[in-house]
């Protein structure tokens, strides 16, 4: 399928269900408009006609009549086309359907460009600092293009492109792109040890934006630094998240969220809803094709497979974790905790070392302040926990102060029980 359309008044990614008009004005499609303009243009050049569309696009039962694909058509040109009312691509063959044409592409300049950021978010999987190299080379005036560039700038841990990347995206774009480039500012700023701004940029986006997508992430993020700083009542803005995907469904997002609930299902000691919600999350990463989250995943059922004492399935679910030079630091931090549970110690130790260069390279203080506890608690031993707990910033360690607490306090049936020992 076409992922973007170059049209004579506007370019349309399907994937991010973008609208740009040459003006520079931004709109986003409804997923049941993108999904009928993507069905009518991988159709091209046939008519379609308003049966198969319906059942298609609408999944409705064969026989049914509706209105729904001429409304839908409507308001898709109204947001695709120079002149709705006499449409270049959308077009209506009277008594067969509709049918999508191309028509007048964008200037080559423009066209070349947008194919060559889409090849470098492809290329960024593998080989990110020359990803980055080329959306550098790259015209400056897309916002999506700027957004890329600090996706990328923020992996290889160059903050300060990072955000000046995204002053760039928010001074050219439109209400479509307000909610991610602040999602992408609070995660900057988390990583700079700002947790109080983070929380209201996620605030901000959970409250200023109609998008359910952008809010359920918001929704998510803001949990987990809630639940980072020791505050229980993260849990209640990942029931916020659900139930916003209920409304808009997106599968990433789902995995995404089923993924960090079960991590901190685990490290707060819910280890039965934990599992499942681990499970589900890897199911879904699988699906959407996300190793990051799936990684993600695998490091915390190792940690419940090395809780559970078993071994084999803690090799296996580490085999699979996939400890590249990008994980994150916690997903590190993670898997030397299992692995040290099944008594593979020199392995525990060099994975905790590698998740300290990480942190140094890509901050996340959260896990910064996991690896401190499993370096002391290993190192040092139990009696040393309660005064690494008076020395340690609460702004940036609340889990990690609760899992040392859980240990000193010898609190019964803790996932912590072992980390001493």
């Amino acid at each position: 399928m076409r992922r973007v359309l170059f049209l004579r008044a506007t370019t349309v990614d399907l994937r991010t269900r973008q609208v740009r008009r040459r003006a520079g004005a931004t709109t986003s499609l409804t997923p049941k408009e993108a999904d009928l303009l993507a069905f009518l243009a991988e159709a091209a050049p046939a008519t379609v006609s308003m049966d198969t569309l319906l059942e298609a696009v609408w999944a409705y039962a064969p026989g049914v009549r509706s209105r729904t694909v001429r409304s839908t058509i409507h308001t898709l040109r109204a947001k695709v086309e120079q002149a709705p009312g006499t449409p270049d691509h959308l077009l209506t063959v009277r008594g067969r359907g509709y049918r999508f044409v191309t028509g007048v592409t964008a200037d080559a300049t423009h066209h070349a460009d947008t194919n060559a950021r889409l090849a470098a978010e492809t290329r960024a999987r593998t080989a990110p600092a020359a990803a980055l190299a080329d959306l550098l080379t790259l015209s400056d005036g897309d916002p999506e293009l700027h957004l890329a560039r600090a996706r990328l700038a923020d992996q290889l841990g160059r903050l300060d492109l990072a955000s000046r990347e995204l002053d760039h995206a928010r001074a050219m774009g439109g209400r479509w792109h307000t909610p991610r480039i602040a999602l992408h500012r609070a995660s900057l700023a988390r990583r700079r040890g700002r947790s109080l701004e983070a929380k209201v940029l996620y605030s901000t986006v959970l409250a200023g934006t109609e998008q359910p997508v952008a809010r359920a992430r918001a929704a998510i993020r803001r949990a987990v630094l809630r639940l980072e700083l020791g505050d229980p009542g993260g849990f209640e803005d990942f029931a916020r998240a659900r139930a916003l995907l209920t409304v808009r469904t997106d599968p990433a997002v789902q995995a995404e969220l089923d993924v960090e609930e079960g991590l901190h299902a685990l490290l707060l000691d819910r280890p039965h809803q934990a599992e499942s919600a681990l499970w589900a999350g890897l199911a879904g990463a699988v699906r959407v094709d996300s190793p990051p989250v799936a990684s993600a995943a695998w490091a915390g059922l190792a940690l419940v497979g090395a809780v559970a004492g078993s071994a084999a399935a803690t090799e296996d679910a580490v085999a699979q974790v996939g400890l590249g030079e990008r994980s994150e630091p916690g997903v590190l931090a993670l898997t030397a905790w299992a692995v040290r549970l099944v008594g593979d110690r020199p392995r525990a130790h060099t994975l905790l070392g590698r998740a300290r260069q990480r942190h140094a390279l890509r901050p996340n203080p959260a896990d910064a302040a996991l690896v401190d506890l499993f370096d002391v608690a290993w190192s040092r031993g139990r009696a040393a926990l309660g005064a690494w707990q008076d020395q340690i910033a609460a702004v940036d360690a609340g889990l990690a102060r609760y899992g040392a607490g859980a240990v000193t306090d010898g609190v019964s049936g803790s996932v912590w029980g072992r980390l001493v020992g």
